[in-house]
């Protein structure tokens, strides 16, 4: 049986290698290799036994990397598999010609990853963080087009309602282990749900979280606003991902939850709601996109009835219903992508002859509709017709509600398909062609409703039984086309009779404008209000000069401190010196001096420069303390901080001003001093149980086979801490780009030239500190140096080639290497991180190769991961600051 957690990293692992494969090459690449990804699913749902993969992780928050594939879960993973690979081909042809390809691939992917963790994670916390990476990714989707303002505030939206249903899911799920004591989906299992405060305050949370993310009522209005995307991310979106997770969660808890009287009626009702609402907006829909996201949300609505009943019935209709959805629902989208390239439109009355002018295209459509509309032998049949018998097995009256349902969205599906059959207009414009590589990924969706019709006794007995057996908790021998004369068959063919007779009287009817809804109104005011109070913050604490506002900040935070000092505890503490404080004393001349000319200095260069003098000083007293390390970071930061601050300085022109208010300033910079120096004294008075340095001196040699006790806490004890500090690199990478603007060459200041100096002196500068990089990377684990020291090193030299004017630095070719170094420094890092996993070891773990004294691990990865970072960093910021000389 192959690794749940290899499966699940696979469309990771590929977004890796997007940027070193040729832009029409990786389509096909990853297709092929998410698809044998899901055939590898395939015996695990024949087996019908549970696929478990569990190592530690965060014990101490309960939370492990588990992760359970049921046959259910692996079928469900097939389809994610399946259609992605489908949606990755269509993709990187739809989106050939776009700068940003390589942009939106990793992201398709990272989502598929995204959504199959949530479907196969175990744990609760762990599913938490796969369901908020899925809202994350597709606002990322959702916005692509990102310089539309309409699009990034819709893909806002989403991203706002899902995550407020996030948190609303978390603390459900809190209180469900509070409740039961199970942290994971299989420790429900065997539990009885009570109907105390406590249960019922879990189930509404839950109900809340996943009715956010299915987009159910009243949460509804933003998945059709969703449309701003491209169209691979909507047909991925609807058909396999990110609205299916909260069905699919339902699902998944209701043998248990079900029995709680609050399910069942909260879960029908929404899921009926939704229908009904949805089939308003479809009614006066004239956007295919727009339409198709309303057949998804009564497909969700009836996913949610199906989960609300949660009997062994409605859960097995629930199994067949999901699998027909995502396979007719992916090819329609992507038609709908075929029919904008040739048709120019997505208007329904632009699209008029459709299926006749595009026959390959029109024939997918045709298939697809015939599914959606529950027309034999396709698998929407089955789904409509179990539907309605789960229904009617719970109460005939919810049959009948869900059957007029069912017609109001039989209605919209034929609103979509009369069109596409009329004659085309004779003064039409002529069509464009769609690319063949677009028609191929459109038909493997469609091509695999007709490979299970194909293989229908198989496909029946082995996989949807099989999944459906494991949902529903009974065993299930499989669907059938005809279960005899029963009421799900009349409500059916009554839903069908009723929604061919509704179009026919609105056939001739116009439609409407589609407006926003109630609650999307209710949104748009709460965001305002919001704004404005944001606004209204940042008015009262934007007023006078920066000085004011770092005033008030390191005031804030002063207080914050002073409050901990606890005056009453004073008498009590006695601190030692230490001694050596000699060299304190020593320096004390050349601080004071620093300081003076830092506080009359009249132009910021020179006070950046007496400051620096001060990191000079720190620097001298590591290395009187024996801390190479920490000397050498320090004295590459202040380096490196004169050359990003000189870059600000240099474009800003500053001119001298007198400097007013030196008496408060004093007064100010007097206090901090005066609290830091108290609170250092407490700390030297405190006495600490067993510091936790002795067990880093202790440990680092044994356990994590470095001699460099620095550098083991960073990139192995303390590992995680480091991967939080580059991940805020990369977003302050982000932040510079959106504070200093587009990169590019600057008109060169008057008088500037090139020293023949510098000109001669640079390269050769730079030709000795790369090369000295590299060995103080190397030798970083068991002697001064590592990733960080290394990256400063690297930084200088980038920094004195664009001081020279390097030819090869141009603001451009520093962006995409930039970009580069820092996605490709992430993800080295996070892999190091992950590697263990594959053998059952804890997060972060380090797996090591020895032979005889030498020692290579992923310690020694993660490093490299920092190092790419750090640089990555470096030059995106610098970049902006590219000379131009004469």
């Amino acid at each position: 049986m192959p690794s749940p957690f290899l499966l699940l990293a696979l469309p990771a692992l590929l977004a890796l290698f997007v940027p070193f494969f040729p832009r029409k090459a990786f389509g096909p690449f990853a297709a092929i290799a998410l698809l044998a990804a899901g055939g590898l699913l395939l015996p695990i749902v024949a087996a019908g036994e549970d696929l478990f993969f569990d190592t530690a992780w965060i014990p101490q928050l309960g939370m492990d990397f588990a992760l359970r594939i049921t046959p259910f879960s692996a079928w469900f993973g097939f389809l994610i598999f399946t259609i992605g690979s489908g949606i990755i081909l269509y993709a990187s042809t739809y989106f050939a010609q776009n700068p940003r390809l390589k942009t939106i691939l990793p992201c398709l992917l990272l989502f598929t990853s995204a959504m199959l963790g949530v479907i196969w994670s175990d744990n609760f916390l762990l599913l938490f963080l796969f369901w908020e990476a899925t809202s994350l990714l597709s606002f990322l989707l959702v916005g692509f087009h990102h310089e539309k303002e309409d699009t990034r505030a819709k893909a806002a939206q989403a991203l706002l309602v899902t995550f407020f249903g996030g948190a609303a899911l978390l603390v459900g799920f809190v209180l469900l282990t509070l409740e039961t004591g199970a942290t994971a989906l299989s420790g429900l299992q065997a539990v009885e749900l009570s109907n105390s405060p406590l249960a019922t305050a879990a189930v509404v949370l839950i109900i809340l979280g996943t009715a956010t993310k299915s987009a159910q009522f009243p949460f509804h209005f933003w998945l059709p606003n969703a449309m701003a995307g491209p169209t691979p991310v909507s047909a991925f979106l609807h058909s396999a991902t990110m609205v299916k997770a909260g069905v699919f969660l339902l699902a998944s808890l209701a043998p248990v939850l079900s029995a709680h009287p609050v399910w069942t009626p909260t879960l029908a009702t929404i899921g009926l709601l939704t229908v009904a609402v949805s089939v308003i907006r479809g009614l006066r829909e004239q956007d295919m996109k727009g339409l198709l996201a309303c057949t998804t949300l009564a497909a969700l609505g009836f996913l949610t009835l199906l989960a609300g009943i949660g009997t062994p019935a409605a859960l097995k209709a629930f199994v067949i219903f999901l699998t027909a959805h995502a396979l007719y629902k992916a090819p329609l989208f992507l038609s709908a992508g075929n029919l904008e390239k040739a048709f120019g439109s997505r208007q329904l009355p632009d699209l008029r002859g459709a299926i006749a002018h595009l026959p390959w295209t029109g024939a997918i459509i045709v298939v697809s509709l015939a599914s959606l509309l529950g027309l034999p032998p396709f698998p929407g049949f089955l789904g409509k017709e179990y539907l309605l018998a789960a229904a009617w097995e719970s109460s005939p009256w919810l049959a009948v509600a869900t059957a007029l349902a069912a017609a109001g969205a039989l209605c919209v599906g034929l609103r979509l398909l009369l069109p596409l059959l009329l004659k085309r207009p004779e003064q039409a414009p002529p069509l464009k062609k769609v690319p063949a590589a677009l028609s191929l990924a459109t038909t493997l969706p469609a091509l695999a409703v007709v490979l299970s019709l194909i293989a229908y006794p198989w496909v029946n007995k082995s996989l949807w039984a099989e999944a459906a057996t494991s949902l529903s908790g009974k065993t299930v021998s499989g669907f059938y086309f005809w279960a005899g004369w029963n009421p799900a068959l009349g409500l059916g063919l009554g839903a069908l009779a009723l929604s061919i007779a509704a179009t026919a009287l609105l056939v001739r009817r116009r439609s409407k404008t589609v407006e926003k809804s109630f609650f999307e109104e209710v949104y748009d005011t709460l965001v305002r209000a919001l704004l404005l109070i944001a606004k209204g913050v940042s008015r009262l604490l934007e007023k006078g000069t920066l000085n004011t506002h770092l005033a008030i900040m390191l005031a804030a935070i002063g207080i914050v401190a002073a409050i901990s000092l606890r005056v009453t505890e004073w008498p009590n503490l006695t601190a030692n010196l230490s001694d050596q404080y000699n060299i304190f004393l020593a320096l004390a001349p050349a601080l004071a001096i620093s300081t003076i000319v830092a506080a009359r200095a009249q132009t910021p260069l020179t006070i950046l420069v007496s400051l620096g003098i001060v990191g000079l000083l720190i620097s001298f007293i590591y290395l009187w303390f024996s801390a190479p390390d920490l000397a050498l970071t320090q004295l590459l930061a202040e380096t490196l901080i004169l050359f990003l601050m000189a870059g600000v300085l240099f474009k800003a022109r500053h001119k001298a001003r007198k400097v007013t208010g030196k008496i408060w300033r004093a007064t100010f910079a007097a206090s901090a001093g005066l609290l830091v120096t108290i609170l250092i004294l407490k700390s030297m008075a405190l006495e600490w149980d067993h510091p936790v340095s002795d067990f880093y001196l202790a440990e680092s040699k044994p356990s994590a086979f470095g001699a460099n006790v620095v550098n083991v806490i960073l990139v192995d004890f303390r590992a995680l801490d480091t991967l939080g500090e580059i991940v805020v690199l990369a977003i302050a990478a982000l932040g510079a780009n959106a504070a200093l603007g587009a990169a590019r060459s600057r008109a060169p200041l008057p008088g500037l030239t090139a020293s023949s100096w510098m000109s001669a002196g640079l390269p050769l500068v730079i030709a000795l500190l790369v090369p000295t990089a590299l060995w103080f990377f190397w030798r970083g684990h068991n002697a001064p140096g590592g990733g960080f020291i290394a990256a400063l090193l690297v930084a200088a030299s980038i920094g004195l080639g664009l001081l020279g004017n390097s030819p090869a630095l141009t603001p451009r070719r520093m962006r995409n290497l930039s970009r580069a170094l820092l996605i490709g420094g992430l993800a080295i890092a996070l892999l190091s991180a992950l590697l263990p996993l594959s053998q059952g070891l804890p997060f972060f773990t380090g797996l090591w190769f020895h032979s005889g004294d030498f020692h290579l691990g992923t310690p020694v990865l993660f490093d490299l991961g920092v190092f790419l970072t750090v640089i990555g960093f470096t030059m995106n910021y610098l970049r902006h600051f590219h000379i131009s000389r004469s």
